[in-house]
């Protein structure tokens, strides 16, 4: 019976019936978030933790994962670098002093400081590395005649251009090796680059081409040697030996071997159909700062930051320490033979430069010797001019006449 203000057992038991309903889709939705938790641990392992090895680095990338992006200047960026080069430029000719074996025809400042020379192969060109970034190219064909030297400002690397070589095949293709670890392939003509290669982690300080092949190798501070195709870009080897960095590079004439030295003082001997190491050639107790394969290809020449020189052959492997006078007082840090055989070019970053005659083991301080902090040396490939760079942006171009080089034994 119903009263007034109370509550009915009818209305009791739906209020109960309607509890109860609430309480079993509590529980069962519980016990189905508990039991997809627990499948779900079944079904899905844990990713596995991959133990870094010494041919996978923690941060490793996998193969399939794209190269990281370069860093790139803006338009802005390379037209302030362009300009404050062109700002600094000064050029002196001497067109026709021949009164000498060793003639300078050429004086030029660019008030950076300058870290890698080429000369091309038809001496219409050379190519200067600046310490900011800036290739300056300047035009000697009209050297001789007019005295006019034209000048291109190249501007795209990030860091200081540490390696310069022209593509045989093609005297106006230059490739350069920089502090951003890219090495880019120019064309002159156009005045841009057209490929950039990436692939070495550190500084490129060597680059040389196979003579009459589109292959390029370079040295880098990661201790590595690649090969590229010049012309799809593509890496073709990684080679490694040097447990230090790679600071040069040289290619036979054969384009059957390949020399290099670096950081960890020694030479090692390649074999370019291969890609390994041939001979290892130990004797400087320094870097070796660069080297270079002397006409017949069975010598090598190098020097060191321990002051010395050194010409090697390689069967059997021995060396012999050149003789120089006055003795180097700081590190050697460039080397070029001259295409006759009979010449090689050392310069020491305490301001001198060095002419060895080969045959008679005798040498000569080169003439009209004004540079400060000597960066490089560089015979043209025919070998009508030698060229040298400083640290306080210098640049001196000699015309090397034949009676300094045939006079040679």
């Amino acid at each position: 019976m119903d009263t007034e203000g109370g509550i009915s057992f009818n209305q009791t038991c739906a209020g109960g019936l309607i509890i109860g309903l609430i309480l079993l889709i509590l529980f069962f939705s519980g016990l189905g978030t508990f039991l997809r938790t627990i499948f779900t641990s079944i079904a899905t392992p844990p990713l596995a933790t991959v133990s870094p090895t010494p041919t996978q680095p923690a941060d490793a990338q996998p193969a399939s994962d794209p190269l990281p992006t370069v860093p790139a200047l803006s338009i802005d960026q390379r037209q302030t670098l362009i300009q404050n080069v062109s700002r600094n430029i000064q050029i002196r000719t001497n067109p026709d002093n021949n009164s000498q074996p060793l003639a300078f025809v050429l004086e030029a400042q660019t008030g950076v400081p300058v870290r890698s020379i080429a000369l091309n192969q038809d001496e219409s060109l050379l190519a200067t590395g600046l310490e900011n970034g800036v290739i300056v190219v300047w035009g000697l064909s009209n050297l001789n005649s007019s005295g006019e030297v034209a000048v291109q400002i190249l501007a795209e690397h990030t860091g200081a251009v540490s390696a310069l070589a022209f593509d045989w095949r093609n005297s106006r293709r230059l490739a350069s090796g920089s502090a951003d670890a890219t090495i880019k392939l120019w064309d002159i003509d156009a005045g841009h680059s057209v490929t950039t290669l990436v692939g070495h982690t550190g500084q490129v300080f060597a680059l040389g081409y196979v003579p009459n092949n589109p292959i390029l190798a370079s040295g880098a501070a990661d201790s590595t040697i690649k090969l590229w195709h010049a012309d799809s870009g593509q890496q073709l080897a990684n080679m490694e030996g040097h447990s230090g960095q790679v600071f040069s590079l040289a290619i036979d004439a054969s384009a059957s071997r390949m020399i290099s030295g670096g950081a960890d003082n020694q030479i090692i001997v390649w074999d370019l159909a291969t890609q390994r190491s041939v001979v290892n050639l130990a004797g400087h107790n320094d870097w070796v700062s660069d080297l270079t394969f002397l006409p017949t290809g069975e010598q090598l020449a190098s020097v060191s930051y321990d002051k010395t020189a050194r010409i090697w052959t390689l069967t059997p492997p021995q060396a012999v320490q050149l003789s120089l006078k006055p003795a180097p007082t700081s590190a050697l840090v460039s080397i070029s033979a001259h295409p006759s055989g009979n010449l090689l070019a050392l310069a020491a970053s305490d301001n001198n430069i060095y002419l060895w005659n080969i045959g008679a083991a005798v040498e000569m301080v080169l003439p009209d010797q004004t540079l400060t902090g000597v960066t490089a040396v560089k015979f043209s490939p025919p070998g009508h001019f030698l060229a040298a760079s400083s640290q306080t942006g210098a640049i001196r171009l000699w015309q090397v006449h034949a009676e300094l080089f045939n006079s040679a034994p």
